[in-house]
C-alpha cells in the first residue's frame, strides 16, 4: 500500500478529546500518521495495527487520502467564551465580598528566573522560526524529530508536535528541539533544520 494519508480535521479533534473508543495502538497510529511515509511504513512502525485498523480510522472520517500540494490540517480552533447573551442567560454574577481590613496585603510574587542565553546559531535560527507558518513549521518539526532524534526518540517527539494548538505552542517547541540537537549533534543539525525548513517554505 503506496497511497499516503493525511489526518482530517475530524482527526485533529479527536487527538485533542480522545472522546472515541480507540484502543491504544490504533490511537498512536492516528496521532503520528502523516503525508511523509506511505502507510505500509506506518504499518510497520506503529505495533499492533494493521490494515483493518486503518479502514476504520478511515470510515470513521478521521483520516484522508492526500493530494499533492495539499495543505496539512490543522486542529480546531478553542471554543469562544460566551457571548453577553448568553452570560446574562445564566444570570448575574455574585457582588465580591469586601475584603476584610484585618487581611494582610498578598505577598509579592519572585521575580521569574532570567532566561537562559542561547546560542547564537540557535538564535539566528529561532528567528527563521517565528517568521514561518505553522504548516511549514509543523511539517519541518516532524521530519527533523524522526531525522535527528533516532526511532523512539522521533516518535515521541512527533506526539509532542500533534499535541501543539497552533504556532504559539510549536515555537517554544522548536526551540526546546534545537538546544537539544545542538548539544547532542552539534551544528550541522541546525544546519539540516535550516535547509528543511527551507525547502517546506518554497511553494510546491
Amino acid at each position: 500500500m503506496q497511497y499516503r494519508l493525511i489526518k482530517t480535521a475530524a482527526g485533529h479533534a479527536e487527538i485533542q478529546s480522545r472522546s472515541r473508543p480507540l484502543s491504544r495502538s490504533v490511537r498512536n497510529l492516528l496521532l503520528v500518521i502523516n503525508d511523509s511515509q506511505p502507510v505500509s511504513y506506518w504499518l510497520e512502525k506503529v505495533q499492533g495495527v494493521t490494515d483493518v485498523d486503518l479502514q476504520h480510522l478511515l470510515d470513521e472520517g478521521l483520516l484522508g487520502k492526500a493530494t499533492a500540494g495539499s495543505p496539512p490540517v490543522t486542529a480546531p480552533a478553542p471554543s469562544p467564551s460566551p457571548s453577553p447573551s448568553s452570560a446574562q442567560a445564566q444570570g448575574p454574577a455574585p457582588a465580591p465580598r469586601p475584603a476584610s481590613p484585618a487581611s494582610p496585603a498578598p505577598a509579592t510574587p519572585p521575580a521569574p528566573p532570567a532566561p537562559q542565553a542561547l546560542d547564537p546559531e540557535v538564535a539566528s535560527l529561532m528567528d527563521m522560526v517565528r517568521a514561518t507558518s505553522y504548516s511549514v513549521l509543523y511539517d519541518t518539526l516532524n521530519s527533523q524529530g524522526k531525522a535527528e532524534l533516532g526511532l523512539v526518540g522521533g516518535f515521541r517527539f512527533v506526539l509532542e508536535v500533534e499535541r501543539c494548538n497552533g504556532l504559539s505552542e510549536l515555537i517554544p517547541l522548536a526551540q526546546r528541539f534545537l538546544v537539544q540537537v545542538r548539544e547532542e549533534r552539534g551544528l550541522s543539525a541546525l544546519r539540516r533544520f535550516e535547509l528543511a525548513l527551507n525547502l517546506a517554505a518554497k511553494p510546491a
